[in-house]
This record gives structure tokens, C-alpha cells and sequence, in this order.
């Protein structure tokens, strides 16, 4: 991991106070901004707000060369996008049958005040998310692709693999638990209990996507991605184009059955990904990276 020119000397710590300060600060103009607002005009202040905003300052107020913090400084190889399209298609049945698993998880008797709470908290955010992206106007579907997915994309990934991981990779912490402690922050902020082993890997996904690739376009791009195909596979169920159910239950058993066509999808995408990873570590794909802006020596 390349070191940065800090502008701003302070500890590890501290660069963990000041971020989090910039996104609860960010948390409270979006309250205000949002208030007699549609939920879509909302979720623009937030994504602004809360994670573009802090991110940007963040990297400005600390470092020489915030661009380069963020990995934002290098375009996209083709060969990254289409893994991230590859990975997405092919993961689909394995990532719906651990969709099915994680909303199926049950609590102790013990703590079940505690998963009456999870589930109603994961209730409301469905509803809320449903309410959103619940239409037939083509002109609303790709508001909302932009907002949902392109905004919500680089929102997110600016903050949490940006930022807050950019700090992780600074401080020359291991990657790897680097990768995954951000992806849990990542997938507890969301509040949503029962969809949060899912979310967790999505965020290593990421995580891993911006280590290898050095962009922070490539994870954006996977964000997004994977964020509009909700919104616009919800358009044509509601058009009646397609058959929302069908998809979502691809990968799952029936009664009894193993999950044959989960485990074949986890299998052929941990290859794909094994692949892609090996042949970088060889020199084929770097080759393709692109500077956005000449890089600074």
C-alpha cells in the first residue's frame, strides 16, 4: 500500500474521531434538509450529506493528494467491470439461498424481545425501501436508478471503502481483517438484521474490488449495479414484465432438496474471482489501468 502525504498529521484514532464526527454532523443537516421532503429528495441529502460530504472533507483535511486517498484518481479497466457483471450474474443463486437462510435466522428464547425488535426494525426499512422504488413510470425508475443506484453507489463506497478503509490501509493494518471490519460497520449501519450476512459479504466484495483493482470506480460500479437491478427489476414486476418471485427464488430448494444450484453458483463465482485475482498477481490485468489524472511522484 502506497503511503500518503499527510496534510493534516494526527493518529489512527483520531482520524476514526474526526470521520465519524463528519458523518453524524452530515446525519443532522440531512434530518433538516429532509424535513417535508419526498423520501427521494431524503435520500439524496443523505447520500450527499452523509457520506460524499465527510468522505471529501475527510480526504482534504488530511491528506496531499485526497484523490489518490479516495482511488478515485484511476478509471476502470473494462476487465474489472465485466468480473463485477460476471461475479453478479453467476452469484445469484447462491447469494438468494443465503438471502432465504439469514431471514429465516432465530434468535434465543431468551432474547426474543431483542429479534421482535430486529424484525420490526427490518420491517419498516423494507417498507420504507418498498414505498421508494414502488413504480410504473419509466421516467420515475430512472430517477430513482440515479439516486438508488448511481448516487447511493458512490455515497457509500466514497465513506466506507474511501475513507474509512483508505485509514485501515494507511495505517498498514492487514488487509484482510481491514476488509472485513469495515464490511461489518458497512452492513450494521444498515439495520437491517436480517439481511446483514448478506450485506456483510456484498461490503468484502467491495472491499476486496477497491484492493485489487486500486479504483474506487470499480466497487462504485459494483454498488450500483447491484442496487439499480433492484429498482428496475421492481419497475417490470410492477409493468408485468417479469416475474420478480421466479427470480428471487432461483437457487432455492424445494422441501428437503440440497441446494445444488446455490452451491454450483458459489463454487463457479469463488473461481471467477480465483482467476481474475491470479492473473493480476501475474501482470496481465494491470496493464489496463488508466489514470483519470497524472499521478503525483
Amino acid at each position: 500500500m502506497e503511503k500518503l502525504e499527510e496534510k493534516l498529521n494526527i493518529s489512527f484514532g483520531m482520524k476514526q474521531v474526526v470521520l465519524w464526527v463528519l458523518l453524524f454532523a452530515g446525519l443532522f443537516i440531512a434530518s433538516f434538509v429532509a424535513l417535508g421532503q419526498s423520501v427521494s429528495i431524503g435520500m439524496v441529502a443523505q447520500n450527499v450529506a452523509v457520506f460524499i460530504a465527510p468522505a471529501a472533507i475527510f480526504a482534504y483535511l488530511v491528506y496531499k493528494a485526497p484523490w489518490r486517498f479516495l482511488r478515485l484518481d484511476k478509471a476502470p479497466a473494462l476487465k474489472d467491470i465485466l468480473l463485477v457483471v460476471a461475479v453478479m450474474i453467476v452469484s445469484l443463486p447462491a447469494m438468494n439461498y443465503l438471502v432465504d437462510l439469514n431471514s429465516q435466522m432465530h434468535l434465543p428464547d431468551w432474547m426474543s424481545g431483542v429479534e421482535e425488535w430486529m424484525r420490526e426494525s427490518e420491517d419498516a426499512a423494507q417498507e420504507l425501501t418498498s414505498s421508494l422504488i414502488n413504480t410504473t413510470s419509466l421516467a420515475e425508475m430512472l430517477w430513482l436508478v440515479l439516486i438508488v443506484g448511481v448516487l447511493t453507489g458512490i455515497g457509500e463506497e466514497m465513506f466506507f471503502r474511501g475513507a474509512m478503509l483508505g485509514t485501515f490501509l494507511q495505517k498498514s493494518v492487514n488487509k484482510h481483517v481491514s476488509i472485513v471490519f469495515v464490511a461489518v460497520i458497512f452492513s450494521a449501519f444498515h439495520m437491517q438484521f436480517f439481511g446483514f450476512v448478506p450485506r456483510l459479504l456484498l461490503g468484502m466484495w467491495f472491499g476486496y474490488l477497491v484492493v485489487w483493482t486500486r479504483s474506487l470506480w470499480v466497487p462504485i460500479i459494483a454498488h450500483a449495479l447491484n442496487n439499480s437491478v433492484v429498482v428496475v427489476a421492481t419497475y417490470l414486476a410492477n409493468t408485468h414484465a417479469i416475474n420478480t418471485h421466479a427470480l428471487n427464488n432461483i437457487g432455492l430448494p424445494q422441501d428437503g432438496q440440497f441446494p445444488f444450484m446455490a452451491l454450483v453458483s458459489a463454487i463457479v463465482t469463488a473461481l471467477i474471482i480465483y482467476y481474475f485475482v491470479k492473473t493480476r498477481k501475474c501482470g496481465k490485468v494491470d496493464k489496463d489501468i488508466q489514470y483519470i489524472s497524472t499521478p503525483e511522484e
